[in-house]
C-alpha cells in the first residue's frame, strides 16, 4: 500500500458531513470502535479580516481544539455499533470529527518532526521496521496505529520542539476525514486495509532514533551508519 503524502481541499458542507458520516459506519463495522468529538467553527474575523477556526467547545483557550470529547459523552461511548454511529451523524452531531480511543482496537505512537514521510518511512527501512496504518494528523504530526501495547504514556524528546509520544490508553485520536482548526484535515497516509499493526514498543524506539535535523547531507550520513 502507498505511502503518499496527505492532507487535501477541504470538502463541501454537504460532502464533509457525508464523509464523516460513511467513514464512522466504515470504521466500526471494520471493529474500530468510534465516537464524535468536537469540530471546528468559524471565529469572529480578526483584525486582519481573516476568519480563523476555533473549537465548538466555545473556549477560546482550548487547549485540544477539536480533538476533545463532546460534553455529556465519556470514551467508554465509543462504539463499533453501526446502527448508534448513523444516529450520532444523522442527529444533531452531523459536522461532529470522528474519533476512536488508543487501546481500543490499537496503540498509537505520534511524531511531530519536520522531516518528510518519504523520509521517515526509509528511516524506518533502515531499522527494517514496517509502519502499518499511519496518519497524517497536521502539520508536523504523525500518528503511528500499533498493536494495542502499554496503557501508560511515554514520551522521547527528538530536538526542539519535536519528540515521539505514546499515547496512554484513553486518549482520544481523531480519524480521518476530521477536520483540524488549522484548516487540514486528518488524512490517512497508509489504511486500514490489509494492513498488519506493527509492534508499538519496537515502532517507538526506532522513532526516537531519528535525527533532529532534516538536511539532506546530515540525514543521509545518520542513516548510513545505522546500517
Amino acid at each position: 500500500m502507498a505511502f503518499m503524502v496527505g492532507g487535501r481541499e477541504p470538502a463541501g458542507d454537504g460532502e464533509r458531513t457525508a464523509g464523516l458520516l460513511e467513514a464512522g459506519i466504515a470504521l466500526a463495522g471494520m471493529g474500530v470502535p468510534v465516537l464524535p468529538c468536537h469540530w471546528p467553527v468559524p471565529l469572529r474575523p480578526d483584525t486582519d479580516g481573516w476568519t480563523r477556526l476555533g473549537c465548538s467547545c466555545g473556549q477560546d483557550d482550548c487547549p485540544r481544539p477539536a480533538r476533545h470529547l463532546l460534553d455529556g459523552m465519556e470514551i467508554a461511548d465509543a462504539t463499533t455499533d453501526v446502527v448508534t454511529v448513523a444516529q450520532w451523524w444523522t442527529g444533531g452531531l452531523c459536522d461532529a470529527n470522528v474519533a476512536t480511543v488508543a487501546g481500543a482496537a490499537f496503540g498509537v505512537v505520534e511524531l511531530r518532526h519536520s522531516a518528510r514521510p518519504a523520509q521517515v518511512r526509509a528511516w524506518l527501512a533502515a531499522f527494517e521496521a514496517e509502519p502499518g496504518p499511519v496518519l497524517d494528523a497536521g502539520l508536523g504530526l504523525v500518528q503511528f496505529l500499533t498493536s494495542v501495547g502499554d496503557r501508560a504514556p511515554r514520551y522521547a524528546p527528538i530536538g526542539q520542539g519535536t519528540g515521539v509520544r505514546w499515547l496512554g490508553h484513553g486518549e482520544l485520536v481523531a480519524l480521518p476525514p476530521s477536520r483540524l482548526t488549522d484548516r487540514y484535515e486528518v488524512s490517512w497516509l497508509q489504511g486500514l486495509s490489509g494492513v498488519t499493526l506493527p509492534d508499538g514498543g519496537r515502532l517507538f524506539e526506532v522513532l526516537a532514533r531519528l535525527p533532529a535535523a532534516r538536511e539532506p547531507a546530515e540525514w543521509t550520513q545518520q542513516r548510513a551508519e545505522v546500517r
